[in-house]
């Protein structure tokens, strides 16, 4: 199955597939010939007993091995347990490993991409790019030579504009690297000595990678950002905006927006009517601009047999300076008037290139990735971009990059992987003749991939095709060790005639111990020197490597431990009656890991309550309190204590010494109104917190309904296409009786198509509403909605209170009131008490005590500062006074929409849903008496469809306006 792999990870594993393969054809076909042949040459005649140091060492695992066994086939379900436990835990882990297309190799040198404003000179680019190879030459003695190339070449396999440039960076051996020890913090470096160079841009990435992300997917960076629209300038406004919030999620790095703007034209605006009041035309001016300024061929100049136009045009100094008063237009009744007469020049910015992809424009953001897996990168990325970036109608992002390349090759492993483990299925039913060996036997492909998975993790490498590969490759070697020990316990119990199934279980293992674990041993150090390597291609065999080494650990224990369990289990009671209740405790434990992805019903509580304890956000704010209240342990300020001590002829001829100790006691009014200061800090991080829980909350309502509406949607459209879809085979029938003509059967399957298609649009809906509610309440697996959720909410009572909106901006005014106190209390002067011992001479010493205050006699800048602060109270309170009395007309408004939409619901929902019950009683009545035919039919059924989809729509509405007057209201 890895040698079926396609495109580019096809392509670097067929060779180790094709080499394993025929590895294993030789292996098998020396096994059967050579290996007996020599067999027969080499073993002695005579066969004497005796122990090597081999033999001592398997026996002192034996020891070891066989109190392990017995304590298993007591607890046989214990044993299952820990196994289901260990595969549920893997796949947790899983999910958070992260992935990527390949991993990233070392290529030892370093590819940088200079850009510089659109429409410089070629001149502006090569010095750019000299003062850039300058830079790092200078800097850096890691780099030997530095080549750029500027533009496109004469052949334009790699088209570029004449201010972008390709700069190669060739490096130095690692050992000799002496400004950085990795190419992450060597790069971070580089970009900041060329921050000298004013009015460029640099990005980095590595020669191969460059080319290669150019030519997979026409981007060179690794991941790259379509947004696809109409609008050049709204494209450009976009893809800022996207480029600014990447920026700020970690593990994005050279951001780069596709330069479309900045290109300098020339444009001439005619005034037309004076261009008629003179007789003359368009064309004909724009001849004159176009003759001046471009030129224009007036003949042919023959040079032996070469052959060139003759082009009359302005000196360059005239055409350097825009003056269309000195180009004159000859006029009809013979005289001339200044071409600025009838128009007017100027320069202006305009679009540099236009980018399309499948007919339609786009602008692609760049984006390297560096420590970190691309896979949860793009999530973020998404996700950001989802909740911050409003798309206009028509406009839309699409992902690039290697991260295209991750889901294409995704793809395929879905169906590789299949296959491999179908093959493998398929070969032990054929070994073993019975379904339940088969099974048994298979259930170390899920072990094994615990291993797999805990190795990944413990090396802390996210999951790569590499590593998708070596686990094709691991499900086939695992299998191995499970057929070795189930094909002796066959023989055993078939061949040997033995009954007891404890005692063959018991026997069999310790027998085949030593051939299973040899077996794993071999294979793991076969692909050691993968694990370990760190020469070039390294990157990609480590995955490989290691998730096969992890594999055949836990798929070892699995068939020395879980194996002999399950053999056991299924066996203990040979009688056919028992036959059945066996197959199912195997079945069973092969499928427990299955059933964690069972979808479960999502209640609007459980999300919320999911999304209040889950949700990032609101553990930052919790994280917020904590830091708010060590402030005010913080608060609690005391100065640092001074001493010091002097010697030699202070006071007289003689050495004497003199010791000084002083304390600062502050401020205690400070000290005090401080503590106040962290106390309303405290009480606004806990309203800040409270508003959040209230916002996410509101959010994951709003999402679960729309979620609910989009399902009952659904439900209703897929009811109508399987009554077109009846209607249509009723037609099809009646049209080969000859019972109605053509045009009602063409129209039938008409209605049939169109209702189809409606139904694939709104299920498109409804899985961007469970997308917009598994962001909102951060879920972390899929969901089914209880039936029956989606009905009318109750209109709340308002109780003229909202305090939790307005409570942060409340408390914004309590911390600046008590930092206006705090400025205030400066004043008040500082304490201070000392201490000092002093020698006069060597017998006589002298000791005192000093108090003192500081006291602020020159106080102009604090009482700047109490001013501020107060400034900053009444800004405050200003905010509070506008919010209040904005959020009191919102709810005004939000009551009246909800009084609107109540009126609606009861005045036009009863009515829409009786009219369409209506509607259809009368038209199937009506069609099966033959009093219509089927076009009143179909479109009577259309009618009464619209109407559902019409009060469905309106309860809709309705419901979002009254969780918006919730939220509002707090009821």
């Amino acid at each position: 199955p890895i040698m079926t792999l396609t495109g580019t990870e096809g392509k670097m594993f067929r060779p180790m597939a094709m080499t394993f393969s025929f590895a294993v054809l030789g292996a098998l076909l020396l096994s059967l010939t050579y290996v007996p042949m020599m067999t027969a040459l080499v073993m002695p005649k005579k066969i004497r007993e005796s122990q090597s140091f081999a033999d001592k060492f398997v026996n002192f695992l034996r020891r070891m091995y066989h109190p392990v066994l017995r304590f298993s086939l007591k607890l046989p379900y214990l044993i299952l347990g820990l196994a289901t436990a260990f595969l549920l835990i893997a796949f947790l882990i899983f999910r958070s490993l992260g992935a990527e297309f390949i991993p990233t190799l070392e290529e030892g040198d370093l590819a940088m991409q200079m850009a510089i404003q659109p429409g410089s000179s070629l001149s502006e680019s090569v010095n750019t790019s000299t003062k850039a190879e300058q830079v790092l030459l200078k800097n850096f003695p890691e780099v030997k030579h530095v080549v750029s190339k500027i533009g496109t070449a004469e052949v334009p396999t790699d088209p570029m504009a004449i201010e972008d440039a390709d700069i190669m960076i060739i490096l130095k051996e690692k050992e000799e690297w002496v400004s950085a020890s990795t190419r992450e913090e060597l790069v971070e470096k580089m970009k900041a000595k060329l921050e000298v160079i004013a009015g460029a841009s640099f990005e980095f990435t590595q020669p191969i990678q460059l080319r290669f992300n150019e030519l997979m997917t026409g981007a060179k960076a690794d991941l790259a950002v379509k947004i696809f629209g109409e609008n050049v300038e709204e494209l450009k406004r976009l893809a800022d905006q996207a480029a600014n919030i990447i920026n700020g999620i970690p593990g994005a790095a050279d951001v780069k927006v596709e330069q479309t703007e900045g290109l300098p034209q020339l444009m001439v605006e005619y005034n037309r009517q004076k261009i008629a009041e003179y007789g003359l035309n368009i064309e004909e001016l724009n001849t004159l601009v176009r003759t001046a300024y471009a030129g224009e061929a007036a003949g042919v100049v023959f040079e032996n047999e070469r052959k060139f136009d003759l082009v009359v045009r302005l000196n360059e100094q005239a055409r350097n300076q825009l003056d269309l008063s000195r180009l004159f237009v000859h006029l009809d009744n013979g005289t001339m008037i200044p071409l600025s007469e009838v128009a007017n020049a100027k320069y202006s910015e305009g679009p540099m290139q236009i980018s399309r992809e499948s007919a339609r424009r786009r602008i692609t953001i760049g984006v390297n990735v560096r420590n970190r897996d691309i896979s949860s990168l793009v999530a973020e990325v998404e996700a950001a971009l989802a909740a911050r970036l409003k798309m206009p109608p028509g406009y839309s992002i699409q992902y690039g990059g290697q991260f295209e390349n991750l889901q294409k090759a995704q793809a395929r492993l879905a169906i590789a992987v299949p296959v491999a483990l179908l093959l493998i299925f398929v070969l032990l039913y054929f070994t073993f003749g019975k379904l339940k060996y088969a099974i048994m036997i298979f259930t170390a492909v899920p072990m094994s991939a615990i291993g797999g998975v805990l190795a990944l993790w413990m090396r802390g490498m996210p999951f790569s095709i590499s590593a998708g590969v070596g686990f094709i490759a691991l499900f086939g070697v695992a299998v191995l060790n499970g057929i070795v020990l189930i094909s002796h316990f066959n023989r055993m119990r078939y061949e040997e005639g033995k009954t007891d199934i404890r005692s063959i279980v018991i026997e069999g293992s310790l027998v085949r111990m030593r051939p299973v674990i040899m077996t794993a041993t071999v294979a793991a150090l076969g692909f050691l020197p993968m694990a370990i390597s760190t020469s070039n291609g390294a990157e990609v065999q480590k995955p490989l490597a290691t998730v096969v080494i992890g594999g055949l650990i836990t798929a070892t224990l699995l068939t020395l431990v879980v194996l002999p369990v399950l053999y056991y289990l299924v066996n203990r009671k040979l009688s056919r009656l028992e036959a059945p209740k066996e197959a199912v405790v195997t079945i069973v434990f092969f499928l427990l890991g299955a059933s964690v992805f069972a979808q479960q019903p999502l209640a609007l509580d459980s999300a919320i309550n999911y999304a209040l304890r889950e949700h990032p956000a609101l553990k930052n704010a919790d994280l917020q309190v904590q830091a708010a209240n060590l402030g005010i342990i913080g608060s609690r300020e005391i100065p640092k204590t001074s001493l010091a001590i002097e010697g030699g002829q202070i006071n007289t001829t003689l050495v004497d010494y003199r010791f000084d100790a002083s304390q600062n006691l502050g401020n205690v009014a400070v000290n005090k109104q401080r503590k106040e200061v962290a106390k309303a800090n405290v009480a606004l991080s806990i309203s800040e917190k409270t508003f959040l829980e209230r916002q996410i909350a509101f959010q994951v309502r709003q999402n679960w309904h729309d979620w609910a509406y989009q399902i009952e949607r659904v439900r209703l459209l897929q009811q109508q296409r399987d009554l077109y879809l009846e209607t249509s085979q009723k037609a099809d029938l009646q049209y080969k009786a000859g019972e109605i003509n053509r045009l009602d059967k063409t129209l039938v399957d008409n209605q049939l198509i169109l209702i189809s298609k409606d139904l694939s649009n709104t299920e498109l809906e409804r899985q961007q509403a469970w997308f917009d509610l598994r962001q909102a309440a951060f879920l972390n697996q899929d969901y089914t909605l209880p039936e029956g959720v989606f009905q009318e909410l109750t209109m709340p009572t308002f109780s003229g209170s909202a305090s939790s909106l307005t409570e942060t901006y409340r408390q914004q005014t309590e911390v600046a009131k008590a930092e206006a106190i705090l400025q205030q209390k400066q004043l008040n002067p500082e304490w201070y008490v000392g201490y000092f011992n002093q020698s006069v001479r060597p017998d006589f010493a002298l000791q005192g005590v000093a108090v003192g205050a500081a006291l602020p006699i020159f106080n102009k800048p604090q009482r700047a500062r109490i001013e501020q602060a107060q400034l900053q109270e009444i800004i405050a309170n200003n905010k509070l006074q506008l919010v209040t009395y904005n959020l009191q007309r919102q709810i005004e408004l939000s009551m009246q929409q909800v009084t609107l939409l109540r009126q609606q619901l009861d005045t036009n929902g009863a009515a829409l849903r009786q009219q369409a019950q209506a509607l259809r009683e009368l038209a199937n009545a009506q069609l099966q008496n033959g009093e219509i035919d089927y076009f009143r039919y179909v479109q009577s059924l259309e009618m009464a469809l619209r109407n559902e989809l019409d009060r469905l729509d309106l309860m809709n509405k309705y419901n979002q306006a009254i969780l918006e007057l919730q939220f509002l209201t707090e009821e």
